[in-house]
């Protein structure tokens, strides 16, 4: 009977009574843990089908979604350490006698990725990353509407 009174024999008899009541507990309370559980389900599963979810100034989005964006305003993608800011819009006309290249619209931003940072335009794409932000149309002014895209590789 000494062998019972060891500090590893209490030890395992508190495992086994933890483990006991935990599944007391759980068939005590089923009915409200299958409620809590459906719930937070159904909240994920609106999180993930909202395609644009707005957080003050941030903006979260799923890939491949159109969202209109201010200078200075971001863009996270879901689930993904990716964010695109809008850093500088501007329409820049060529002077007269002068050869200019490209159409003086630019839409500059800002593309991070697990915690690199890229710098491009809309003239630009960003090399060797797995994401790319397509331009869909600009006032070059006050907005841009973007998207961010898986890369082609």
């Amino acid at each position: 009977m000494e062998l019972e009174n060891t500090p590893v024999t209490k030890n395992k008899r508190t495992k086994v009574e933890l483990i006991s009541s935990f599944f007391r507990f759980i068939k005590k309370n089923k009915v409200t843990i299958t409620i809590t559980t459906i719930v937070i389900g159904i909240i994920i599963a609106a999180y993930m089908a909202i395609p644009i979810i707005n957080i003050s100034d941030l903006k979260i989005v799923n890939l491949d979604t159109s969202i209109k964006l201010n200078e200075g305003q971001t863009v996270q993608l879901k689930n993904k350490d990716v964010s695109v800011k809008i850093t500088h819009l501007a329409d820049i006309a060529c002077p007269k006698g002068v050869i200019c290249f490209g159409s003086g619209k630019v839409v500059e931003y800002a593309l991070m990725i697990d915690g690199t940072k890229y710098v491009a335009t809309n003239a630009l794409t960003i090399a060797n990353s797995a994401y790319q932000v397509k331009v869909e149309s600009s006032d070059y002014k006050t907005y841009a509407i973007v998207k961010i895209i898986k890369s082609k590789k």
